[in-house]
């Protein structure tokens, strides 16, 4: 059997040296790179590295996406993503028979998550405003919600709402 142990830093960069620029997966510098690029040099060879701007509204910190996991099959799971992250507006009258069954008791005991589509393609994530996931704080309860006489989207574009000016 064979011995199993991490790769020192040495051992990662010594790997990395023989991948040919470009070839990386994500490091072709010319796709999207709407940031600079910075070239840094380390043991006589060069690499680019692209810098990130954390101020930048299309991007979610991973405490801000969820899974709803299913509790009998562990490869079941939808991404639940907060939709007043992307959608400001974003409102409804929950009726009163789902606040009864859920026992929320105000506004503040209710978590709202939308269940993300994701796509190979992250730009073309969608989020289901039509059906939010309602949790109730206290209890852990939740149930998803249909909503009745909107107009809100099955299938929002979280991605380009992001990038479009907020209307004023």
């Amino acid at each position: 059997m064979a011995e199993s142990r991490a790769l020192s830093q040495w051992e990662i960069d010594a790997l990395l040296n023989q991948i040919p620029d470009g070839e990386a997966e994500g490091e072709d510098p010319a796709e999207g790179a709407s940031a600079p690029v910075i070239p840094q040099t380390d043991r006589a060879f060069t690499r680019t590295i692209k810098s990130y701007d954390f101020r930048r509204p299309d991007k979610f910190s991973k405490e801000q996406w969820h899974t709803l996991q299913s509790v009998k099959s562990t490869h079941v799971g939808f991404p639940l993503l907060e939709p007043f992250l992307f959608y400001p507006e974003y409102g409804f009258e929950l009726p009163d028979s789902d606040a009864s069954i859920l026992g929320l008791k105000g506004p503040e005991d209710a978590l709202v998550r939308c269940v993300l589509t994701l796509r190979e393609d992250a730009e073309e994530t969608t989020a289901n405003l039509l059906a939010p996931i309602i949790l109730n704080r206290r209890t852990r309860q939740g149930r998803q919600v249909v909503l009745q006489g909107t107009n809100l989207s099955l299938r929002y574009p979280v991605f380009t709402a992001l990038r479009e000016p907020a209307d004023a």
